[in-house]
C-alpha cells in the first residue's frame, strides 16, 4: 500500500504483492496475532490499525481475540502465540506479500522465502 491508497477501498483478506527489501522482527517472548488461512499459510499482524476510527486499544483487541473477526473467510482461523524464538522475516527477492483484514490491520505472509521459521 503506498500513500495513495484510501484505506477504506482496500480489500479485506485480499492478498498483494509489494517492494520489501529491509528485514523485520519479532522477539522471542513477544505476543503475536496470527491468521491460518485455508490454504494452509500463516499471516502474521505488523500493523494494528483497527479502523479508521478505532473503537479499541491494542490491548482491548487482543483480549477479544477470534471475538473481534466477523468476516473471515471460510477456513480461516485466528491464534494468539508467545514466540518460542525470534523470528526474523526477510523477504526473497525484495517481494513480500501482505493484506489487511477487516480492521485494516495488516499482515504479512509467512511461509518459505519469508522467515526463519513458521511460528
Amino acid at each position: 500500500m503506498d500513500g495513495s491508497t484510501n484505506v477504506n477501498k482496500v480489500p479485506a483478506y485480499k492478498p498483494m504483492i509489494i517492494d520489501r527489501k529491509s528485514s523485520m522482527g519479532w522477539n522471542k517472548d513477544t505476543k503475536v496475532l496470527l491468521l491460518d488461512d485455508a490454504e494452509g499459510y500463516t499471516w502474521i499482524m505488523k500493523g494494528f490499525e483497527l479502523g479508521v476510527k478505532p473503537q479499541h486499544t491494542y490491548d482491548e483487541f487482543v483480549a477479544a481475540g477470534v471475538n473481534n473477526y466477523k468476516k473471515l473467510p471460510a477456513g480461516w482461523k485466528f491464534r494468539i502465540k508467545v514466540l518460542e524464538m525470534d523470528y526474523i522475516e526477510t523477504p526473497a527477492n525484495g517481494k513480500a506479500t501482505i493484506m489487511a483484514d477487516e480492521f485494516f490491520n495488516v499482515y504479512d505472509k509467512i511461509g518459505p522465502g519469508m522467515g526463519n521459521y513458521k511460528p
